[in-house]
């Protein structure tokens, strides 16, 4: 293991409330929500979270892009997920640290900054493709000079296992972001973590082992 590559969204932070009310300021429909719905959309993926507030799919793309320049405004309502930000700190020591994500740069950047966790990452790669992240991993491991299996992938959703299979690397789904846990299980992961702690153990053991 040379590298490891993690999403944001989900994934580092917790942004599901912030989500949400992007959509409801794009689509200036707001629909107050019980902590029962806000708990269900907890287990959707993005495209779910969509449907559910009646957004057509076919307006997802540009809604995430206006999405991109609206997210800054909502980034102090986002938490770190608990226990992401040791396990960050623990790892840049041994092997580079990369975020790739749908979401913008500099979004990504100021939030990194505002928590002290900018200092642990070599090199953001922000607004990828909601479609699909290949093109993004490809340019990644092009220009870091990265072989695709010596490279590990952290990500919460379909696209993240999907993008980094069609790309070469392995890939460790965890289950505290949009996606289901039986939606990533159908997926095969090669590791699937219901934890930080276990996702730390993971990368432990490959650190350990020498594993490539």
């Amino acid at each position: 293991m040379k590298a490891v590559i993690f999403d944001f969204d989900g994934t580092i932070v917790d942004s599901l409330a912030a989500v949400i009310r992007v959509i409801e300021q794009v689509t200036g429909v707001k629909k107050p929500m019980t902590e029962a719905e806000v708990e269900r959309l907890e287990n959707m993926s993005m495209w779910q979270v969509a449907q559910t507030m009646k957004l057509p799919l076919y307006k997802v793309p540009t809604i995430v892009l206006r999405g991109r320049h609206m997210f800054h405004g909502h980034m102090q309502s986002v938490r770190v997920h608990p226990g992401m930000a040791e396990l960050l700190a623990a790892l840049h020591k041994t092997v580079p640290l990369f975020v790739l994500s749908t979401n913008r740069t500099a979004n990504i950047e100021k939030y990194l900054q505002w928590h002290g966790l900018d200092q642990y990452f070599t090199r953001i790669y922000g607004s990828a493709s909601p479609f699909s992240k290949v093109r993004k991993m490809r340019e990644l491991l092009a220009r870091e000079s990265l072989k695709p299996q010596d490279v590990w992938c952290v990500g919460d959703e379909i696209i993240d296992i999907k993008s980094a299979r069609k790309t070469g690397m392995r890939v460790a789904a965890v289950t505290w972001g949009y996606s289901s846990r039986e939606g990533l299980v159908l997926q095969r992961p090669d590791v699937l973590v219901d934890t930080v702690a276990a996702l730390r153990q993971v990368f432990e053991q490959q650190l350990t082992q020498g594993n490539t």
